[in-house]
């Protein structure tokens, strides 16, 4: 396969977010049980990936708040030392976030920061303040944010599977262009399907090359290339495309 044509490669740690009920329509506020993404699998997808030379983005996030996972900075460590090509990236609520800790994670080798706006509008205002300072302090690195209410789009994905289907026929380069990997170590559809239903295999178990050379990967793949959103049920609810 080209390895190019992935983007992005996002691993969700687990399904923890300590914010989750500030924001209901987000799936992680409907979390019940916690669920961790073992190191085993994450050691092996990356080291995959090093294998292949990856050049695009790794999102060690998906619904979960990646700065609450203590292997996180282990993490980044490991991209930054064997995958020189790669962009690690994390999006967080700014919780566990100062000036101090944003050093720890550059030098760790996080080369993408996309902060979530929670509180009154007095504390969001502060921490965009602070954003703009921080970005001043690292000239160079990638930062951006937004408040949950700004994102339209993740509150529709709760009810996408039973939503009307369209009549819409854009290409969508998923499930290749982003390969999500639930906390449960699945590669899953996309960053749409929350509930994992369209399951392809588990890097636990298998590498991740041959999951995405798996027959239905392929398959869902190619007709969601030629705009054929009859892939899956999911896919002819959806109206937008990667």
């Amino acid at each position: 396969m080209n390895w190019d044509e992935v983007k992005v490669v996002a691993l969700e740690l687990s399904n923890y977010c300590p914010m989750a009920s500030q924001h209901p329509q987000c799936p992680a506020s409907l979390v019940k049980e916690l669920t961790i993404l073992s190191i085993f699998s994450v050691r092996r997808v990356l080291f995959e990936l090093k294998a292949h030379d990856y050049k695009g983005t790794i999102n060690l996030h998906r619904y979960n708040e990646p700065m609450a996972d203590p292997r996180l900075f282990s993490i980044l460590r490991i991209c930054r030392d064997h995958l020189p090509h790669a962009r690690p990236a994390i999006s967080t609520n700014a919780q566990f976030l100062n000036q101090g800790v944003l050093l720890e994670l550059v030098g760790a080798g996080l080369e993408r920061l996309h902060v979530s706006l929670y509180g009154s509008r007095q504390e969001r205002e502060q921490l965009a303040h602070k954003m703009v300072d921080w970005q001043l302090a690292f000239p160079g690195f990638e930062m951006t944010w937004q408040h949950p209410a700004n994102k339209p789009l993740i509150d529709n994905f709760l009810q996408i599977y039973e939503a009307p289907c369209l009549d819409l026929h854009e290409p969508c380069g998923e499930p290749l262009s982003q390969i999500n990997i639930s906390c449960e170590g699945d590669v899953v559809l996309c960053c749409r399907d929350w509930q994992n239903r369209y399951k392809f295999g588990n890097v636990g178990l298998h590498s991740l090359n041959n999951i995405i050379e798996s027959d239905e990967f392929q398959r869902i793949h190619s007709l969601l290339s030629a705009g054929d959103r009859s892939a899956t049920e999911l896919c002819r609810r959806c109206a937008t495309a990667r």
